[in-house]
């Protein structure tokens, strides 16, 4: 099965918006910051076969909606 780009990127859009209505620009950044370094992350997961690109692209949009504060426990569920 294949999610559609507009899934991760509608994610990644609310997830900046919500960070920037409630914490401002610098929380914006640093959820995009933390977005960015698990992108990298899941992508070297991927490059061995561990997740799926779809994963991969969700992943990064989940966690700009969660906010760098939200990574630890979307990670460890």
């Amino acid at each position: 099965r294949l999610i559609p780009d507009r899934a991760p990127a509608t994610l990644a859009a609310a997830g900046a918006g919500l960070q920037a209505l409630q914490g401002g620009a610098g929380a914006a950044a640093l959820a995009l910051l933390a977005a960015l370094l698990l992108l990298a992350l899941a992508a070297g997961a991927w490059r061995r076969g561990l997740m799926g690109g779809g994963d991969v692209k969700l992943l990064a949009g989940a966690a700009l909606l969660a906010g760098w504060q939200g990574v630890p426990a979307l990670l460890l569920g």
